[in-house]
C-alpha cells in the first residue's frame, strides 16, 4: 500500500503516501462522532492518540512557504465531467484534504 500509506524503506515506494487515501481516518472519526455522538465516544477514545500523531505528522509535512500539504502522488483522475484527460492537480487535491482534515478536527 506505499502509494496510499507512508512508506520508508523497502522493496515499496515510488510514490509518497498520499495524504487523500490516509484522511480517511480523520473523516470516518468525524462521522462517527457527528451520526453516534455519545455512543462513539469509546472508540473515538481509543484512536485520538492516532489522529493526533497523523494531524502532526501532516504538519510536519506541510510546504514551509504555503502552509499547505501538497505532496503526494493521487489526485483527481475523475474530475467534473468525466473528462480523465483533465485531472485536477495532485497539489490541489492534496492541500483541499489538508484544510478538511483541519476542519472536521476542531
Amino acid at each position: 500500500m506505499p502509494d496510499v500509506v507512508p512508506y520508508s524503506t523497502g522493496p515499496y515506494g515510488g510514490f509518497p503516501g498520499s495524504p487523500v487515501w490516509q484522511s480517511a481516518y480523520v473523516v470516518i472519526a468525524s462521522n462517527l462522532h457527528k451520526h453516534y455522538g455519545e455512543l462513539a465516544l469509546p472508540l473515538l477514545r481509543e484512536v485520538y492518540a492516532g489522529l493526533c500523531e497523523f494531524m502532526a505528522y501532516l504538519g510536519r509535512n506541510q510546504d514551509p512557504k504555503l502552509g499547505l500539504v501538497v505532496f503526494g502522488s493521487l489526485g483527481d483522475w475523475v474530475p467534473p465531467g468525466g473528462n480523465s484527460k483533465m485531472w485536477t492537480p495532485v497539489a490541489s487535491v492534496t492541500a483541499f484534504y489538508w484544510i478538511y482534515d483541519l476542519l472536521l478536527s476542531k
